[in-house]
C-alpha cells in the first residue's frame, strides 16, 4: 500500500486530487488525514473506535498525525492502528519491560484492575517470554478459586513463600507487592469503580501507597488497562529512546540520552503538540526506538556509509624515548 502522508500530498494537489464523491470539500492535508486514519483502522478491522477510557480513537489517530506538521504520519501508516485497545485486539495489554512494546498473548488477559495490576507487578524488569511464564504460574498457583484477593490472602495465610512465592516464580519483593494489593482490595482501599472513574492524580496518588508499585507501574496501568487518554511514561526507557529518535534530540544521559529528570521541561515542549493524546504519541514511540528504519522512506534498511581507507602512519619512538615517557 503506498504511503499516503503529508510529505507527499503536493503530488496530490498537482494531480487533481478530490474528495470521494458526496464527500465534503476540505484542504488536501485534511483529505490525506482522513485518507490515512480510514486505511489504518480498516486494516486492523475496527468498527467501534469508542476506548474503554471513554474517548475516540479515531479522533486521537486524527489529532497525533495531524499536528507537529505532521511527523508522525509515515510512522501511523507503517505500524497500523495500536494493538493494546480493547476494541482493536485481544492481546495482552501489558509491556512486560521497560524498553519493549511486546505484549505475549496468553490463555488470559486481566479483566479485573485487580489482575491488571498483579500482572504488571508478576513482569515488571522481565522480557516478554519470561514475564509470560510467570502470569501462567500465578494463574495456576491461585485454582480453583482464580486470582482475587481472597485467594491470594488465603494461600498467604498458608504460608506466603511456600504456596505464593515459590509455586509462581516470584521474588520475594513481587510476592510481597502482590499481597500488598490484595490486602487494599480486600479492605476496599482499592476498588474497581473508584480505579475507573477516578481522575489520573487521585489513580497515581492511590497506587504509589501499595508496596511495589511505582511510577512506571502507575503509568501502565493508566495507560494499557484503564485506556487513559493523555498517559506520557517517561519513566520507560523505550520511550525516551523513541523521542530521542523521532525528534533528533540528545539529552544529558550518558552517551547524551534522554534523563527523564534533567530534560523533562525539553521533553514536554517538544511533545506538548500531541496532549491530549500522548497514549497514542507513546505507543508510537515505542514503534520507533524498536524499528531502525522508521525514516527511510521506501522502508528498506539504512546502508551503513562507506568510508574510504586512510593511511595513518603513527612514527615509532625510540626505546629511549619510551623510557623518558615512563619516567
Amino acid at each position: 500500500m503506498p504511503l499516503v502522508t503529508r510529505r507527499n500530498s503536493k503530488r496530490l494537489r498537482e494531480s487533481d486530487a478530490t474528495p470521494p464523491e458526496g464527500a465534503p470539500s476540505s484542504s488536501c492535508v485534511d483529505l490525506v488525514d482522513s485518507m490515512l486514519v480510514h486505511t489504518v483502522l480498516q486494516d486492523a478491522g475496527i468498527d467501534d473506535t469508542t476506548t474503554k477510557g471513554g474517548w475516540c480513537l479515531r479522533e486521537g489517530l486524527s489529532h497525533v498525525i495531524t499536528v507537529d506538521q505532521g511527523s508522525l504520519e509515515e510512522i501511523v501508516q507503517r505500524s497500523g492502528a495500536p494493538q493494546m485497545y480493547d476494541s482493536i485486539s485481544n492481546k495482552c495489554r501489558h509491556p512486560q519491560q521497560k524498553n519493549s512494546t511486546d505484549a505475549a498473548t496468553d490463555m488470559k488477559n486481566p479483566t479485573t484492575c485487580f489482575e491488571s495490576l498483579c500482572r504488571i507487578v508478576a513482569g515488571q524488569q522481565l522480557a516478554g517470554a519470561a514475564a509470560q511464564m510467570i502470569w501462567r504460574r500465578l494463574l495456576e498457583t491461585t485454582k480453583p478459586q482464580g486470582l482475587t484477593p481472597t485467594a491470594v490472602l488465603d494461600l498467604a495465610e498458608k504460608g506466603l513463600v511456600d504456596h505464593l512465592q515459590k509455586p509462581a516464580g516470584l521474588s520475594g519483593a513481587k510476592a510481597r507487592s502482590i499481597l500488598d494489593i490484595a490486602t487494599k482490595f480486600d479492605a476496599g482501599v482499592l476498588h474497581d469503580s473508584f480505579l475507573q472513574t477516578a481522575s489520573e492524580k487521585d489513580v497515581r496518588e492511590a497506587l504509589l501507597q501499595v508496596r511495589g508499585l511505582g511510577p512506571w507501574s502507575c503509568d501502565m496501568f493508566l495507560l494499557f488497562y484503564l485506556e487513559r487518554p493523555d498517559v506520557l511514561p517517561l519513566g520507560d526507557l523505550g520511550v525516551r529512546k523513541g523521542i530521542a529518535k523521532h525528534f533528533g534530540m540528545r539529552g544529558s544521559g550518558k552517551q547524551g540520552s534522554l534523563c527523564p529528570k534533567k530534560d523533562l521541561d525539553k521533553i514536554i515542549k517538544a511533545v506538548q503538540p500531541f496532549a491530549p493524546y500522548r497514549s497514542l504519541f507513546s505507543y508510537y514511540m515505542w514503534k520507533v526506538a524498536d524499528t531502525p528504519d522508521f525514516y527511510k522512506s521506501d522502508g528498506s534498511p539504512k546502508k551503513k556509509a562507506t568510508k574510504k581507507a586512510v593511511r595513518i602512519v603513527t612514527p615509532v619512538k625510540s626505546s629511549w624515548s619510551r623510557k623518558k615517557a615512563r619516567t
